[in-house]
């Protein structure tokens, strides 16, 4: 799948708009920063054949804080243009980093 149709070319350039969209819309949590947590969650989710973003799970967790900012920013991803397979839409499953890191 390609993310956010309208601005993409190829699935390079979708990936790029994805990381960007992420960091852009992620909110480090007051509460996560006055304790000094940071790390990386790594997070999974479903593009459905409709290229709506769902089953949006943990694969390895920092801190409850962290891991529920996690899932708030993918969530609320853009739809995407679906992945294809012999021409017809599929599923597909992604596995991203998201970065939390304080200074």
């Amino acid at each position: 799948p390609i993310f956010m149709p309208e601005k993409c070319n190829d699935h390079k350039e979708g990936q790029i708009l994805m990381q960007k969209y992420i960091v852009g819309n992620m909110i480090y949590p007051e509460s996560a920063r006055e304790n000094g947590i940071q790390g990386k969650v790594y997070i999974s989710f479903t593009v459905n054949m409709n290229g709506f973003v769902t089953n949006v799970e943990i694969e390895r967790g920092v801190n409850i804080i962290l891991d529920r900012e996690a899932i708030r920013v993918v969530k609320s991803l853009p739809r995407f243009k679906p992945g294809k397979q012999k021409g017809k839409p599929v599923n597909v499953v992604y596995t991203v980093p998201i970065n939390f890191k304080l200074g």
